[in-house]
């Protein structure tokens, strides 16, 4: 199993958002320690549970709808994102390819080009044709 999420930065929800979620969606049934308690510790949870899997996130980092629906408003959520990133984006079978922006799916325009001239097309296709080691393309 590899995934690829677009658009769905999992960084923790605000103002009690996380908790209403967690109970609609039955997160509390996750067999990961610290799933019930955290969107980000599910992610965490899924690298080392499946080593042989690729993982890769497909993001802007003030995604507008998931600013939005996790309660971040106006706010800039882009240090949650890095955090993410950084906690859950930088293992071995792990990328992402991050963009300044709200863009909320980026996988529609695979021309984009990111940090170091890396097209989305050849960060999808080399994640897709495990070929090369995963890199994760994001702003500094």
């Amino acid at each position: 199993m590899d995934l690829l999420a677009d658009g769905s930065p999992l960084v923790e929800p605000r103002g009690g958002l996380g908790a209403t979620f967690r109970s609609q969606w039955s997160m509390e049934s996750l067999a990961c320690a610290g799933c019930a308690e955290s969107f980000p510790a599910v992610v965490e949870a899924l690298h080392p549970a499946h080593p042989d899997s690729r993982f890769a996130l497909l993001t802007s980092r003030n995604d507008e709808v998931i600013r939005g629906y996790f309660g971040f408003g106006w706010e800039d959520m882009g240090p949650e994102v890095d955090a993410l990133l950084d906690a859950s984006y930088s293992g071995p079978n792990s990328a992402a390819f991050v963009v300044d922006g709200t863009a909320h799916v980026l996988l529609s325009d695979p021309l984009l080009t990111g940090s170091g001239g890396v097209t989305l097309l050849s960060f999808v296709q080399g994640w897709a044709q495990r070929d090369q080691p995963l890199r994760s393309v994001r702003p500094r």
